[in-house]
């Protein structure tokens, strides 16, 4: 017996479609790469990014781009030392060497009503795929800035002082 699943591709959703921008379509996704040098990737992508954007995500803003390039830039800078960080930030899309990617998606593609909101996974975890989890019964949706609230234990103290130090990328919460 055989299962018949119903695959489409990027393009397929997007062409002719009203709902053409809410998705990372080719051109979005060139734009996001050259203007905010945020890799556009799989939820589980090859390349050791420092963050990366699933490529299954809804458009994000602009100033949410802002805001995952500067975490990026934060996460570089308080991971390595002074020279290299400035040579991982120097590449067109940073990355370095067995560095554990943060992944960010807007929206769930399993759970509707979830398109403005936020989540996050690390490339080597295995299981859950993204967190927050919206099937499970305490699911609330959270921003993108929560997103990287939760993500950042390590370094609290410095992230909020990120946060301060960019009061336009991150009004306060």
């Amino acid at each position: 017996r055989t299962a018949f699943v119903a695959c489409y591709t990027r393009k397929d959703r997007t062409k002719g479609s009203s709902m053409d921008e809410r998705f990372l379509s080719d051109r979005n996704t060139k734009r996001i790469q050259s203007k905010f040098k945020i890799p556009v990737d799989s939820f589980n992508p090859g390349t050791h990014w420092i963050v990366s954007l699933d490529r299954e995500s809804h458009l994000p803003t602009d100033l949410e781009l802002r805001q995952i390039r500067s975490y990026g830039e934060f996460v570089t800078k308080t991971t390595y030392l002074h020279e290299m960080a400035e040579r991982i930030l120097a590449l067109p899309l940073p990355k370095a060497g067995e560095h554990h990617t943060v992944i960010f998606r807007k929206g769930h593609g399993s759970a509707p009503g979830t398109e403005e909101h936020w989540f996050r996974r690390k490339a080597m975890w295995r299981n859950p795929r993204y967190i927050p989890n919206p099937v499970l019964p305490q699911y609330r949706g959270l921003s993108l800035v929560h997103v990287m609230d939760a993500e950042e234990t390590l370094f609290p103290e410095k992230w909020a002082l990120w946060k301060r130090k960019y009061p336009k990328l991150f009004p306060a919460t």
